[in-house]
């Protein structure tokens, strides 16, 4: 089967979880990780770039049969779809949804790092958060960090 993880990281935490419904918000960042290995990660240093960059990104151009993988999915595919890239007809598996049903819907919103310890697997390391518990917004993360961080949750979601 093909799949394509799919992760983005967007600026406005502060403000409201990075809404991406609220045009101060803006997507910083956007990965994604093949079934054949290869990763490909961007960085937005500004919101006229995107556009374009997103419908040239792997997500954007996956085969109808690739499912479509990742963790609270329905942020990210808000985000891509205000940029153009609609995924509605492909194959989507959301692993927060999944957990949140395994678990007998007894934790409305698993995170990531929850259910990675749940399963005893390896935790991430959560650079975002250290940089938003100091007032520091995701635009204001340096390139490297916030790239490693994003291909840490590509990761650990598949």
């Amino acid at each position: 089967m093909n799949t394509l993880v799919f992760d983005t990281e967007c600026c406005g935490a502060l403000r409201n979880n990075a809404h991406p419904f609220d045009r101060r918000n803006r997507l910083v960042a956007i990965g994604s990780l093949c079934s054949s290995g290869s990763t490909d990660l961007r960085y937005f240093s500004t919101d006229g770039v995107v556009g374009h960059d997103i419908r040239n990104h792997p997500v954007a151009s996956a085969e109808k049969d690739c499912t479509i993988v990742g963790f609270n999915l329905r942020f990210d595919l808000h985000w891509i779809r205000r940029y153009g890239v609609n995924l509605l007809n492909h194959k989507l598996w959301d692993c927060q949804l999944a957990e949140f049903i395994i678990d007998n819907q007894r934790n409305r919103y698993p995170s990531l790092n929850g259910t990675l310890q749940k399963y005893g697997l390896p935790a991430k390391k959560d650079i975002l958060k250290s940089y938003i518990d100091r007032g520091i917004d995701v635009d204001a993360i340096p390139k490297d960090e916030l790239l490693e961080y994003l291909k840490q949750d590509l990761e650990s979601t598949c």
